[in-house]
């Protein structure tokens, strides 16, 4: 009977384990926003439309 109950908590602690890996993995996703503006560096003129991407990002067409 003890066994029994060993192996269920056991088999029960696994499984809450397994579940808390996936919650932490889901909060830690980078979710951000960048704001700004970008000038000319040679005039200093705001750059209309500008794309910027960030060193080691992928973007959201890359992804589909």
């Amino acid at each position: 009977m003890n066994s029994i109950i060993s192996q269920k908590y056991l088999l029960n602690s696994i499984i809450l384990f397994v579940f808390s890996l996936i919650s932490v993995a889901s909060l830690a996703q980078n979710t951000g926003v960048v704001r700004g503006f970008v000038y000319d560096k040679t005039d200093g003129e705001p750059v209309m439309f500008t794309n910027v991407k960030l060193k080691g990002q992928e973007s959201d067409l890359q992804q589909m």
